[in-house]
């Protein structure tokens, strides 16, 4: 009986040590053969559009800046730019040329908030792909050492669900389409920062292109990604093979960043911020297993906790709600990468220019001055948009189209009021005027 055990084992690890070689050779084969395309050197460039003219063995200078799931990341120097040189072992041969198929999406490549296409290289058995440097790093690094301001805060969160938002959108874009692009490992590692904070999403290794809401039929859709950004669906194995499913796979990680920014983001001068943690890192620990994110996530169903002073602030608020929003246990719970974008950039614009206003002095009204329409009436200005419950709305917002407008049109003296009207997101600041009546200076709220 034990040898038959033992050549039924000899006869499986045969088995699987061939498919891993003739899927290893069907990879190398396509690396090689797929792409007709320029041809740089004596090296394939497998992206039209790409810079075919330049010589992309000119690279040098080549210095190991990080290691990652794929490979590794050297900071090199080409035609006096210095760019990233991503170098994949023949082993992951299909990660750099799934990188390539969603670069070849025209308009990913021209947005601001996805990192930037060079090109790509064959070098011997590895494979080189090119893109912008950031100085900065990836946001995991950044925020190791920097706590950041609540202004800075924002950029980093509403760009970084900018660039996300666009991965998920299907539409025509010059003439085009733009498919949908879900990322499948979206994490702060990912996630790299601008010499002025504005995040580009990075690492496309693992992403699928869905058309028409449906899935590959011909990629892996199991438990891929980094088990601490794993879903409750994907930890238990019960994803949906459709777009949108997959895309909520995107918002419950970028949850766990937005809380990651959260925890390194001071809101006023006397608030206490800790050192950085992983997402989870309390409940599971430096090194959890598949076992232990399915356990503290999907079974006991526990989310990371943040301070005080986050959660009372009025703004930090705001924002941990969303997150709250964004992690679901069920994917038709969570918002969509689009209306948390919308959320924080509203929030965004809206502290810029509230800071804009604290920086300038106006001059008084006189009595015989006339009013702005904004003051007409009732002596108030409309303020910006305060999210206090992201629950309702079609687009998670109480507030219409047209409130947004007149929100984003209303001069910046915006100021944000504490309340307990969970019913109501437009509120007044009300300003008394010198020439009226304070009894008519104020408007109800509609």
């Amino acid at each position: 009986i034990l040898g038959f055990f033992s050549l039924c084992a000899l006869a499986l690890f045969c088995y699987y040590s061939y498919r891993e070689y003739q899927n290893s050779r069907h990879y190398k084969d396509k690396a090689s053969d797929a792409f007709s395309m320029p041809i740089v050197g004596d090296a394939k460039l497998p992206l039209i559009g790409a810079r075919k003219d330049d010589n992309l063995k000119n690279i040098v200078s080549l210095e190991l800046v990080a290691r990652g799931r794929f490979g590794q990341v050297f900071r090199g120097v080409l035609d006096n730019e210095t760019v990233a040189v991503k170098v994949f072992p023949s082993a992951d041969v299909n990660s750099w040329i799934v990188e390539q198929e969603i670069y070849a999406i025209a308009s990913l490549r021209k947005h601001k908030n996805i990192l930037r296409y060079l090109g790509a290289e064959v070098h011997g058995n590895d494979f080189w792909l090119i893109t912008e440097f950031h100085d900065n790093g990836s946001l995991f690094d950044f925020l190791h050492f920097r706590v950041l301001t609540l202004q800075e805060s924002l950029k980093v969160i509403a760009s970084m669900l900018r660039g996300l938002s666009f991965l998920h959108e299907e539409k025509m874009i010059d003439g085009e389409l733009k498919p949908c692009v879900v990322h499948r490992d979206f994490k702060s590692r990912n996630v790299l920062l601008k010499l002025d904070l504005t995040s580009v999403i990075a690492d496309f290794g693992l992403a699928l292109k869905c058309e028409n809401g449906q899935m590959p039929s011909d990629d892996n859709h199991g438990q891929v990604g980094t088990r601490r950004y794993m879903s409750p669906e994907v930890l238990e194995g019960a994803t949906e093979f459709t777009a949108f499913a997959f895309r909520q796979i995107d918002v419950y990680a970028a949850a766990l960043v937005l809380w990651e920014i959260l925890s390194r983001t001071s809101m006023d001068k006397d608030d206490v911020v800790g050192e950085y943690e992983r997402p989870y890192e309390t409940e599971a620990g430096m090194q959890p297993t598949l076992h232990d994110m399915r356990r503290v996530v999907a079974v006991e169903k526990k989310r990371p906790s943040i301070r005080a002073a986050v959660i009372e602030h009025n703004i930090g608020g705001v924002l941990w709600k969303t997150a709250e929003d964004m992690w679901d246990m069920e994917p038709d719970g969570r918002i969509t990468s689009g209306c948390a974008y919308e959320r924080a950039n509203t929030l965004f614009m809206s502290y810029a220019a509230d800071l804009k206003f604290e920086n300038t002095v106006l001059p008084k009204n006189s009595p015989n001055d006339p009013l702005s329409p904004y003051t007409q009436d009732c002596g108030v200005v409309p303020a910006a948009l305060l999210i206090k419950d992201g629950s309702l709305g079609s687009n998670g917002f109480h507030a219409s189209m047209d409130e947004y407008a007149q929100a984003y049109s209303a001069p910046p003296n915006i100021r944000y009021l504490p309340t307990t009207d969970t019913e109501k997101v437009i509120h007044i600041n009300i300003i008394p005027l010198s020439n009226q009546d304070p009894a008519h200076s104020t408007l109800p709220l509609s």
